[in-house]
């Protein structure tokens, strides 16, 4: 899963709260997904971040629909034309607010 453009989501609010001199921070959690097919028109997601293990979820038919509408607009996802889906299927779990700017912010490496 694109953990760059997630990453990527969280340095620009920093940069953007460093121009605008606000303190607010954000910390990238190191939110993934993954899907894998389990075969007999099954499949499963594996997610997880940094902090929490991943999340137990059974194969299912809804789960191999949202696989396959995912490989039709994979690419349109990364020219950024699907932005308002990713946030839908994401929340706010990938990244966490740091209020404090002296907080040390964990790089992802």
């Amino acid at each position: 899963m694109r953990l760059t453009h997630l990453e990527g989501i969280v340095v620009a609010n920093n940069i953007s709260s460093e121009i605008k001199g606000m303190s607010e921070r954000y910390l990238f959690t190191g939110r993934f997904q993954c899907t894998m097919e389990t075969g007999f028109r099954k499949a499963t997601f594996v997610i997880g971040t940094y902090e929490k293990p991943v999340k137990k979820m059974y194969p299912s038919f809804a789960n191999y629909i949202k696989k396959k509408i995912m490989s039709r607009i994979y690419w349109k996802s990364e020219l950024g034309k699907c932005e308002w889906l990713f946030k839908l299927n994401f929340g706010k779990d990938y990244y966490d607010v740091v209020n404090n700017p002296a907080v040390k912010i964990r790089s992802s490496q």
